[in-house]
């Protein structure tokens, strides 16, 4: 059984165009950190929850271009297909939810799916079933729910190593891998939020590995959408690293780096390219200064989603609205999470960056450092101390918001 606990948040990285990898619901969950996540305070379980938002979504059908888009879903027998929690039968309902006009509906199936139909990462035999069906809404232009149904097809044939998997998990890595140029073509999909899907769907079609990197390479000068082009360096990078000569492909990237007017994406192929070679690309200080200008220059947020939905992914989005809420640069938060990270041993580098940051008089930027410091702190030996006094010193004389995440 392959366990992967952040499944639900391929399904987040749509909402709002912004990424969220530091979350992990199960542990936030397990933690009572999001005490309203609780199954007491929601009633019943998971299992329940998804009978129930069944029955919220209703028998409704979708008809496109005279075409049943759900032509032979309700002759499969989901009764006799099972999922986390049992018997799959409201599995047609689900699917039919995920591409429902109304926002918060398709939030409540795209929850259920997650949550049942691929808990935890994993496939079972009604998740193999589901894939046509998604497939042929990822296919149709102008549908509602298409990036999220896109990230959920890439968890569910996600794989890293084909090889390592069996049974159901490669079978569906193999469908959805097949679908090649589908994905070919929604990298030139009108809505940039497709674009930026499919894009990191690609690691998943591990037999076009090479081809995907030619493709997202050529890519980049025609897309003008800047997180879809952040998106490109990012699979480039994950895309490299499973090939056993990345050379080429990292100086690409470093070129990147160094000569793109736009800072945040200067700084994400340089976490990439340093993550790839284990050699940062520029030195520390300029990295501290492409971040500054980052800061100065703010970054978009999107608006509130303006709904609820008593799910897990509902939670972790508005979680995600209220921490970006009074903030300027929201986006820089990852920026500065993935540059430190793609140090990894190299903790000198990482204590000039995050002493650097924390020094600032710019409160958000301080506010990013503080865990990438404790993920360093307790990750990695080395001398803290004056590591250590700075975050102290942000408690004593910091912003409200600062002093609250350094204790």
């Amino acid at each position: 059984m392959r366990k992967h606990s952040c499944s639900r948040l391929i399904a987040i990285r749509t909402l709002g165009r912004q990424r969220m990898p530091h979350f992990c619901p199960s542990e936030l969950a397990r933690q009572r950190r999001l005490p309203h996540l609780s199954r007491r305070r929601q009633g019943n379980c998971p299992r329940q929850r998804c009978l129930r938002t069944a029955a919220v979504l209703g028998p409704n059908r979708l008809l496109v271009s005279g075409m049943d888009l759900f032509a032979g879903l309700d002759d499969i027998d989901w009764a006799g297909l099972s999922h986390a929690y049992g018997p799959a039968t409201e599995v047609p309902v689900l699917l039919r939810g995920l591409v429902h006009p109304d926002p918060a509906v398709r939030e409540q199936a795209l929850d259920s799916m997650y949550g049942g139909v691929h808990h935890q990462g994993d496939v079972y035999p009604c998740t193999l079933a589901t894939i046509p069906f998604l497939l042929r809404i990822a296919e149709r232009p102008d549908m509602s729910g298409r990036p999220e149904v896109v990230r959920l097809l890439a968890s569910i044939g996600q794989a890293e190593s084909t090889p390592e998997l069996t049974g159901r998990y490669r079978e569906a890595n193999q469908v959805i891998a097949a679908a090649w140029p589908l994905w070919e073509q929604l990298l030139k999909d009108r809505d940039p939020r497709v674009r930026e899907a499919a894009t990191e769907l690609l690691p998943v079609c591990t037999g076009h590995r090479r081809q995907a990197i030619a493709r997202l390479t050529g890519r980049l000068t025609d897309e003008g959408d800047a997180g879809v082009r952040q998106a490109i360096i990012r699979t480039i990078g994950r895309l490299a690293r499973a090939e056993p000569e990345a050379t080429a492909v990292r100086d690409w990237i470093a070129g990147v780096a160094t000569s793109e007017p736009d800072p945040r994406l200067r700084l994400v192929a340089l976490a990439e390219a340093t993550s790839l070679s284990g050699a940062p690309v520029v030195e520390v200080d300029d990295a501290v200064e492409l971040l500054a200008a980052v800061y100065r220059s703010g970054t978009p947020a999107a608006a509130p989603a303006g709904f609820q939905t008593k799910t897990l992914i509902g939670a972790l989005r508005e979680l995600q609205e209220q921490g970006y809420n009074g903030r300027r640069s929201p986006e820089a938060d990852d920026l500065v999470r993935n540059l430190s990270a793609s140090f990894a041993d190299r903790v000198s580098d990482r204590l000039r960056l995050l002493t650097g940051l924390l020094r600032s008089p710019d409160w958000e930027c301080q506010l990013d450092a503080l865990y990438p410091a404790s993920n360093l702190i307790c990750g990695w030996r080395g001398d803290y101390r004056e590591l250590i006094a700075v975050i102290g010193e942000r408690i004593g004389d910091g912003h409200p918001r600062t002093r609250s995440r350094a204790v």
